[in-house]
């Protein structure tokens, strides 16, 4: 604990000292943190297979909706999955969401305001969701085999470039394990 009788004695090495802890402050929100959950109960046969890219009705609105989905794509075709235009050609439908839209402040879920880009403050608050269903299982058609949610606040002028680094951090190492939890550090945005 701070001995404040001290300042008084040296007021030069508190001010010092709250000047560290100020940048520390700084420097942790700045940088910022994605934490990240999902799971995968791919079996070990999912490489060499197919996927179809579905968009959900609460991304209706989300102008950055196809550059996004193209992000996703080419890590799952990267990683030895197979990208076709039908669900009936496919194995796999991959949906994705994300809240926030270009540093608008409007959700893109539900068309719900999420006031999380505060103008002026530079600051942003991202969540990022994808889900991989089984399309071969009709009789079970909300089976899911991944799913995987990031959460990021970060200062920065580019929300885009955050969603961008919570799909990375979701992707990385895919599928990963039945059930995980970690956290990155987020890449410099700017």
């Amino acid at each position: 604990m701070l001995d404040l009788g001290r300042r008084r004695q040296n007021p030069g090495r508190m001010l010092t000292v709250f000047a560290m802890l100020a940048v520390m402050a700084v420097s942790a929100c700045g940088g910022g943190r994605i934490e990240v959950a999902r799971m995968a109960v791919l079996p070990t046969d999912a490489q060499k297979t197919t996927f179809v890219m579905v968009r959900a009705k609460s991304q209706d609105r989300a102008k950055d909706y196809p550059k996004f989905a193209d992000q996703i794509a080419t890590q799952l075709v990267a990683k030895g999955l197979a990208r076709v235009d039908a669900p009936s050609q496919a194995k796999y439908a991959v949906m994705f969401s994300y809240d926030g839209d270009g540093g608008t402040g409007d959700s893109s879920e539900g068309g719900r305001r999420s006031g999380r880009d505060k103008k002026g403050d530079g600051k942003v608050e991202r969540t990022v969701s994808i889900a991989l269903f089984d399309l071969s299982r009709p009789d079970q058609p909300d089976e899911k085999v991944f799913g995987g949610r990031a959460h990021c606040t970060a200062e920065t002028t580019n929300p885009n470039a955050v969603v961008s680094a919570l799909i990375d951090a979701i992707l990385k190492d895919f599928p990963g394990k039945a059930h995980e939890t970690y956290s990155v550090s987020l890449p410099d945005l700017e």
